[in-house]
């Protein structure tokens, strides 16, 4: 889950880059170190075009899937109640993001 303030900080001083790494830095190395590294995708990779956004729909920037690969994550569902926030696209886009990072077969659960 992405709340608008983490969006704010993790962008760069353009507001172009974001960088969301640095709220898992205290626990990194449990996640990296685990066998399988399961996390719950609470927000969706709309696009800029439909404006990141927090509470109540969700909307992060794409980089934060890149970072969660990075960080460990093995697996991670988009099932729950903010998959639809941006409606269908924002699902079918999100989804389409996760396929570009992944690294394993079984990276989400649904599709």
């Amino acid at each position: 889950m992405c709340h608008s303030s983490n969006i704010k900080d993790a962008a760069d001083n353009t507001g172009e880059n974001y960088d969301f790494s640095y709220v898992f830095e205290d626990v990194k190395k449990y996640l990296t170190s685990a066998d399988i590294t399961v996390g719950n995708l609470e927000t969706t990779f709309a696009g800029k075009a439909a404006v990141y956004s927090g509470y109540p729909n969700f909307n992060t920037p794409e980089q934060l899937a890149t970072d969660l690969v990075e960080l460990g994550f093995d697996v991670v569902s988009t099932a729950n109640n903010h998959s639809l926030d941006k409606r269908y696209a924002g699902l079918e886009s999100t989804l389409n993001e996760l396929d570009k990072v992944r690294t394993c077969t079984y990276w989400y659960i649904q599709k």
